[in-house]
């Protein structure tokens, strides 16, 4: 097994980290916390302590690489489709639930796609009765997040469309009534959409319900339990830009 416990970007390049931001949940950047089995990762740790990344089997593992970070393959049979799943320290299943009532909440994924128009899947949920995920919508420039059920589309304006295998700083910034705004690399897009007072739960990484994997490349993941300033949006926008 091969730990990446120290960061692969000099931190004097960094200018601050996610956690200089209070309201971090989980943190997941692909130049530490990786643990390998060849090019293979068998667990992916934030950087908070709290969560871990994990293959829920052997077949389903993603690979690694220094430049393109987390590796999907999104195969078609889902019985060998990677995919990652949500521990806690203790390494027992876990679930990150974003609560929109008390502060809001905002995600950020740093990743690319092979192809943004096959509708495949960022994050998810699964083993639950309702429908947590987000992903960008197959032949559409949008993304569609699901909360509980509900779905709601964001229509892209700028860009207006998605470079396939280009990274970008996908964010999804909610206030306490549920009202989202979405972000391309710090960009606001016009379309705004409300969900009202219902959270987003997570769990797995490149599929929702194990199903429609990702095929791409992930960088960083990182959640918080509040709604982000524009200010903050910033600090964060120019801390990703090292990774891409």
């Amino acid at each position: 097994m091969l730990g990446l416990g120290n960061s692969l970007v000099s931190s004097s390049s960094i200018p601050f980290h996610p956690s200089d931001i209070s309201g971090l949940v989980a943190n997941f950047n692909s130049s530490v916390g990786i643990t390998l089995s060849s090019t293979y990762v068998t667990r992916w740790a934030d950087t908070t302590g709290s969560y871990l990344l994990v293959p829920e089997d052997t077949p389903l593992r993603p690979t690694w690489t220094s430049s393109r970070g987390v590796v999907f393959t999104g195969n078609v049979d889902v019985a060998v489709a990677d995919r990652l799943e949500l521990q806690n320290a203790a390494e027992d299943a876990a679930s990150i639930t974003l609560d929109t009532s008390s502060s809001g909440f905002c995600i950020i994924v740093q990743y690319a796609s092979d192809d943004w128009d096959d509708g495949k899947y960022i994050l998810g949920n699964h083993g639950a009765s309702e429908a947590h995920s987000l992903n960008h919508r197959a032949s559409s420039n949008s993304f569609d997040f699901t909360i509980r059920d509900t779905t709601k589309n964001f229509a892209l304006n700028d860009p207006a469309s998605l470079t396939d295998a280009d990274y970008y700083s996908i964010v999804f910034n909610s206030d306490n009534s549920g009202a989202t705004k979405l972000f391309i690399n710090n960009t606001q897009q016009s379309d705004t959409e409300t969900f009202g007072n219902i959270d987003f739960i997570m769990n797995q990484v490149g599929a929702t319900d194990n199903e429609n994997a990702l095929t791409g490349n992930v960088k960083n993941i990182i959640l918080y339990d509040k709604e982000l300033s524009t200010a903050e949006l910033a600090q964060i926008e120019t801390y990703l830009k090292v990774f891409r």
